[in-house]
């Protein structure tokens, strides 16, 4: 009997260990769903010309507007790959746009929490200085700079929340800089005459209790809104407190069974409170309750919008626009976290911008092609062509942001960073092109001592002048890595009698004029042999040393695959999503971190890094053909 019992027990155990997998599986699916959704709703609303109005073209009002314009940033952010989107207003656009003469001073509170919560997505996605100072002067012209007394059930109380949430970013933006502007510490000043009002409103109230939920005729839950001020007003031991009077009656969390249109938004709009309080309440007795409450209604919302959504108008719905936006994150970004962004961000003079173009196109003979410049919408591309007329882009960079990758494989060579336990040293990349890399890696990482070899005198010409790359390399400081481009052929450079250390990082992206000493693509037979990939692992990776190598489609792809696993103890090989190029990464020793933990260092190097991207999106493609598995 005592077997039979631990037999049963196991099989129960590994049964709700396969449904727990099965619901993560689940949860992934739900929020494609809802990305899909996001892009739907947003690209239909901004992409339609019925609208004479400059900034926010085709869309039935300021608030759609607003709202698909931040689905778009969040969009893009959580998607992995950051690029401008051709519906994207600039953050210089909106600014010109508030202060005209037909909208300044002229919206609403509504309008202006969606304006709000735009300029701070705007911030995370972009990086723009700019989006800061729309959400400065927003957010001071709230009615709470002012004397206002507030119910629950009004729509004050929920702008309330947003001017919190934006007061503290400021604050903890205010502690990167030594010196605040007037209107920072105006609104860090008032932080502390909203918090209690905030905390009043957590109070019980008889509209807001999961119980009025149910015979509540709104669009959204107060118990909800009650739940979002206390997790942002109250410190852990209050909100703990407020939690254990609210979980008496726990038993009402699921989700309300909708029979009103107005109804439609209300299950997530409690499950941004369930999030919320997830994120705040560090006791690990409550997460699985609450994680399962969270879970059961987010399903159940979802669930409802695609059974109804020819029902649903417009983005002034919350579950249109921000219910799209929320479900479309993973569990970590529920409570729209408002994460602060990196001190490069909040000084535009340490960019470094390339020079204007003196001619509309710039052409030089390079030592395999053609060579063109120029600029198209804000971008700068560097062109090869081929003798048949062809331009092949070989570089795009953006004027304004040229950290900012504009080619979408480019996201995905960085991949390698979240295997280091420790931040890399020193890093080697093979085809300089343009620069991209080297302003993105200057930026994200402006402690790596970086060399740069291209084979080409007039491509690093193109780059030192056209591109910002002489400005990058003089502008070394003490809190800086080393920046060297140096003008030789890869293959020479990586020879075994190199006096040259070994580096933890390599980046292998070099394409010449196709001729038989390259494959169809132009990527050099032999930097793609057994024999040199092997050298590469011995004598020029460390210990801990990884590779990244671009590959272009061809028809014997499949023999550089074997050649990369044959040469590496380790190797993950993928395919860019929309793309022909594919991402190989060698390993010098097999990685030790496990799923979680590089899931984990994902993360991490995200936040560490302020990148545009999300490196855990890029990790799920690395992870899929890692061999061996960790």
């Amino acid at each position: 009997m005592r077997y039979l019992c631990i037999s049963l027990w196991t099989f129960l155990s590994l049964s709700h260990v396969a449904l727990a997998e099965v619901d993560l599986k689940q949860n992934a699916l739900r929020r494609q769903v809802w990305a899909k959704e996001l892009a739907r709703w947003s690209g239909y609303c901004l992409g339609r010309a019925e609208r004479p109005d400059p900034i926010f073209n085709g869309c039935v009002d300021r608030v759609n507007a607003i709202r698909a314009t931040q689905a778009l940033f969040r969009e893009m952010r959580l998607a992995g790959f950051a690029k401008t989107h051709p519906h994207l207003p600039s953050a210089d656009r909106v600014s010109q746009w508030l202060a005209s003469n037909d909208v300044k001073d002229s919206l609403s509170p509504t309008e202006r929490m969606a304006m709000i919560d735009l300029a701070y997505e705007g911030v995370i996605a972009t990086g723009e200085i700019t989006w800061y100072h729309i959400l400065l002067q927003q957010v001071v012209k709230s009615s709470w700079f002012g004397a206002v007394q507030c119910p629950l059930d009004g729509a004050c109380a929920t702008e309330l929340l947003t001017v919190l949430r934006a007061g503290y970013f400021v604050q903890n933006i205010g502690k990167q800089k030594s010196i605040q502007s007037p209107l920072e510490s105006y609104i860090i000043s008032r932080i502390p005459a909203l918090i209690p009002v905030a905390q009043y409103l957590t109070q019980p109230h008889p509209l807001g209790t999961l119980k009025s939920d149910h015979n509540s005729s709104r669009s959204d839950s107060l118990w909800a809104l009650r739940a979002e001020l206390a997790s942002i007003s109250l410190n852990q031991k209050q909100l703990k407190d407020w939690w254990h009077i609210e979980s008496k009656v726990a038993a009402d969390l699921v989700p309300v069974k909708v029979k009103l249109k107005r109804q439609y938004g209300i299950n997530f709009s409690r499950m941004r409170g369930l999030g919320r309080l997830l994120k705040q309440l560090d006791e690990p007795s409550l997460f699985e309750h609450l994680n399962e409450s969270y879970q059961t209604h987010a399903r159940a919302a979802m669930e409802l919008y695609l059974k109804n959504r020819r029902n649903y108008h417009g983005y002034t719905s919350k579950i249109n626009a921000l219910g799209v936006i929320a479900l479309s994150a993973h569990l970590q970004e529920t409570d729209f976290p408002w994460y602060v962004p990196p001190r490069r961000w909040l000084k535009q003079k340490i960019r470094v911008l390339p020079k204007h173009l003196p001619n509309e196109e710039i052409r030089a003979s390079g030592m395999f092609s053609e060579i063109a410049i120029r600029d198209v919408q804000g971008s700068r591309g560097l062109y090869f062509i081929r003798p048949n007329g062809q331009q092949l882009l070989e570089t795009e960079i953006n004027l304004k942001r040229p950290d900012f990758l504009q080619v979408r494989y480019t996201q995905d060579m960085l991949a390698v960073y979240p295997f280091f336990k420790t931040r890399p040293q020193r890093a080697l990349l093979i085809g300089l092109g343009g620069g991209a890399m080297v302003h993105a890696l200057r930026a994200y990482d402006p402690q790596l001592h970086l060399d740069a070899v291209e084979i080409d005198a007039v491509v690093v010409r193109f780059a030192r002048e056209f591109f910002g790359v002489k400005a990058l390399e003089l502008a070394h400081t003490k809190d800086q890595g080393q920046l060297r481009v140096i003008t030789e052929d890869g293959f020479t450079f990586l020879a075994p009698e190199s006096n040259e250390e070994p580096y933890d990082l390599i980046w292998m992206d070099a394409f010449l004029q196709p001729t038989s000493e390259t494959d169809s693509t132009g990527s050099p037979l032999n930097l793609k042999t057994v024999s040199f990939l092997k050298r590469i692992a011995e004598k020029r990776l460390t210990s801990h040393g990884v590779i990244a190598i671009n590959i272009n489609h061809h028809k014997d792809v499949k023999r550089d695959f074997d050649s990369i696993r044959a040469a590496f103890v380790a190797s993950t090989i993928w395919q860019v999503p929309e793309t022909g190029n594919y991402i190989a990464i060698g390993f010098k020793s097999k990685p030790t971190m496990n799923i979680d933990q590089l899931y984990q260092s994902a993360h991490d190097y995200t936040l560490s890094q302020a990148t545009p991207f999300n490196y855990q999106s890029v990790m799920k493609r690395a992870l899929e053909n890692l061999i061996p598995t960790p």
